[in-house]
């Protein structure tokens, strides 16, 4: 029976298992690596929960969580580890902001799946030259996204040398999160900035799912 079959007690007791001593350290963050055993099942690349279990417990140590409920906190969760590297651009202009968040979501998107990162947002950028975004910098933007892109790329290989975690491993991981789709994994990452926003910006912020990784 593969990892993805099992009730939510059994996959308790395989990451009880697999972690051994080390379980007690999963706390609240059991759902992520509930989501991640069900997304194996998706993955082409031969990865073991045994390999994974381990990944995902030493990228999140040291986060802390009271709940993990909604898509959202979960990958807020997920992403919480890179805050210590990844340095957002200082954009108090709330566009710019969701622009960066953005650019997060396609680098660490691109990076699970080995494929190029995306130099922009062409339907964002798009959207930017319309209506009363016609005044809205577009260098500054392009600037945004290239200095996020590098943070969190940079923030990656931090991460895995400062916690011994396999790039292919952690990799595996990110894919299973979003079930091997890169475009759902995008969404769900997004979705993870929620918190960061007041209901106003949410309601605009939501307003762009509409817009696809990598578009």
């Amino acid at each position: 029976m593969s990892a993805a079959q099992l009730n939510e007690y059994e996959k308790k007791e395989l990451v009880r298992d697999i972690l051994g001593s080390d379980f007690h350290s999963v706390g609240n963050h059991f759902p992520l690596f509930s989501r991640m055993l069900d997304g194996l099942g998706h993955l082409s690349d031969g990865f073991t929960a045994a390999e994974l279990v381990p990944t995902l417990s030493r990228f999140l140590s040291g986060s802390i969580s009271s709940a993990i409920l909604s898509t959202a906190s979960f990958m807020a969760a997920v992403i919480q580890p890179l805050q210590h590297f990844i340095k957002l651009v200082n954009a108090n202009e709330t566009g710019l902001r969701m622009y960066s968040y953005r650019a997060v979501a396609y680098t660490l998107t691109a990076w699970a799946f080995g494929k190029p990162v995306p130099n922009q947002s062409a339907r964002v950028i798009e959207n930017l030259g319309s209506g009363d975004y016609r005044a809205i910098d577009r260098d500054r933007y392009g600037e945004v996204w290239r200095e996020t892109s590098r943070n969190v790329l940079s923030s990656l290989r931090q991460v895995c040398l400062a916690k011994d975690i396999s790039e292919a491993h952690l990799q595996a991981v990110f894919k299973a999160l979003g079930d091997g789709d890169s475009v759902r994994l995008s969404r769900n990452i997004l979705e993870g900035f929620e918190g960061r926003m007041n209901t106003t910006v949410r309601n605009i912020w939501k307003s762009g799912y509409s817009i696809n990784f990598p578009g």
